[in-house]
């Protein structure tokens, strides 16, 4: 399973550069806001563990239960077309 290093220091340097090349009234703006707020909430100790785990997960694909799941509302798991 891929184990992530995050450096949050480094994901909100980050974050607050990108953000300095928009208005703070702008919706790119209000979006890199709300991703450092989220990730900050993630951060909290009693997530970090699920968090990483959850993050290794994405790397291994979908399960087969996701996969039927996407299925029965139509969407090609492989794609994310629609089968209809």
């Amino acid at each position: 399973m891929f184990e992530p290093e995050i450096d949050m220091k480094k994901i909100s340097s980050t974050l607050k550069l990108i953000s300095e090349n928009y208005a703070p009234d702008s919706e790119e703006f209000q979006a890199l806001k709300l991703a450092k707020l989220a990730i900050q909430y993630v951060w909290d100790e009693q997530s970090r563990n699920k968090f990483r785990k959850w993050v290794g997960s994405m790397s291994e694909g979908l399960s087969d239960k996701q996969k039927t799941h996407l299925s029965s509302m139509g969407i090609d798991p492989e794609t994310g077309e629609s089968l209809w």
